[in-house]
């Protein structure tokens, strides 16, 4: 990779990080030179784990791959670059989107740690970031629990210690999502970057329906984690504390709108749970964009924590997922919708 500086170079040989990795090396090699190096995460981390939510099992097996990890010049330049890059941009909107790939499978455990070794290793400047904009440490604290979420996730589908998804914690990293009681939301900027829904009006229909909804307005992202009951009021209640937190500390003339991309919000759904389920409810809050995209993978994995060609034998416990199941089997999709409701 001869445009990368002879670290970058040392760092893609050593870890095998081929030419499918060479544009998010680039964006490292890039990274603003303002950071010392820290190292990984060390025993005295165990309980810092324990807060975010990750497992004894998973926690142990972080803290094990510290040693390999520590004695690598190519993981010190991957974590430092990469620490750079989220200092650089935190509660940014306009800087480029930032990447966090899984890396080769040949890396075994510290390559599937290295996520978590990040995470532990920004988090206090992101922390330093939010006091610094007056933010309430509690309104901050309960999104970051993501990462036991996201080390459990892959546990289950992998049946080992990994993170699932490691560039969605990257936007934890920079401050730029928060969580109240039951949902969280990410701040975007409608047209821009991969934060922002893929199914939306054309510019014409945007401009038409107003401030809120044209390329470029601000919006929150609506995410639902797996943490319990999606009850009418627990969403209520969640909606007015995220509108009052996020005009108090990141006001924005064009925010009107919190913006949900989900399978949850697929219509289909309806003619399989009564009109009373939790899930319908909360479809019912949302106006839906015309179109969707392919949703069997999305259901499946979150759901069963499999592929769509594997639901057989899917356990058939609750009236969803014996839906999912069923649907898949007639031979029919499921699809990922957007909706917005105003805030």
């Amino acid at each position: 990779m001869p445009s990368l500086s002879a670290q970058g170079r040392t760092a893609a040989s050593e870890l095998g990080l081929g030419a499918e990795y060479a544009g998010w090396l680039a964006s490292l090699d890039a990274a603003p030179d303002a950071d010392p190096e820290l190292p990984f995460a060390s025993s005295g981390d165990a309980v810092t784990l324990e807060r975010l939510g990750v497992s004894a099992e998973d926690a142990a097996a972080v803290l094990a791959s510290q040693r390999h990890l520590d004695r690598s010049p190519g993981f010190r330049w991957l974590l430092r670059q990469c620490r750079r890059l989220v200092i650089a941009s935190m509660g940014d909107l306009s800087c480029p989107e930032l990447r966090l790939p899984q890396l080769p499978a040949a890396l075994g455990l510290a390559g599937r740690c290295f996520p978590a070794h990040l995470f532990l290793a920004t988090l206090p400047a992101t922390l330093e970031w939010q006091a610094r904009q007056g933010i309430p440490a509690g309104a901050a604290s309960a999104v970051f629990q993501d990462l036991g979420r996201q080390m459990d996730l892959y546990r289950r589908a992998h049946g080992e210690t990994g993170v699932d998804e490691p560039w969605w914690l990257l936007i934890h990293l920079r401050g730029l999502i928060y969580e109240f009681g039951r949902l969280q939301y990410n701040l975007l900027r409608i047209g821009a970057g991969g934060l922002s829904p893929r199914l939306w009006y054309d510019d014409a229909q945007a401009r038409g329906l107003g401030t809120g909804f044209r390329h470029g307005d601000d919006a929150l992202g609506v995410h639902i984690p797996e943490a319990g009951p999606l009850t009418p009021q627990a969403c209520a209640d969640s909606l007015a504390a995220a509108g009052t937190f996020f005009g108090e500390f990141f006001p924005s003339p064009t925010r009107r709108l919190a913006i949900c991309e989900s399978w949850l919000l697929d219509d289909q759904l309806a003619e399989y749970l009564p009109a009373d389920a939790n899930t319908i409810r909360f479809q019912r809050l949302f106006t839906l964009v015309p179109g969707w995209l392919p949703g069997d993978k999305d259901v499946a994995y979150f759901v069963f924590q499999r592929t769509a060609e594997d639901l057989a034998d899917a356990p058939q416990r609750t009236t969803l997922q014996r839906a999912i199941v069923s649907h898949v089997q007639a031979g029919q999709h499921w699809r990922v919708r957007s909706g917005w409701l105003e805030l």
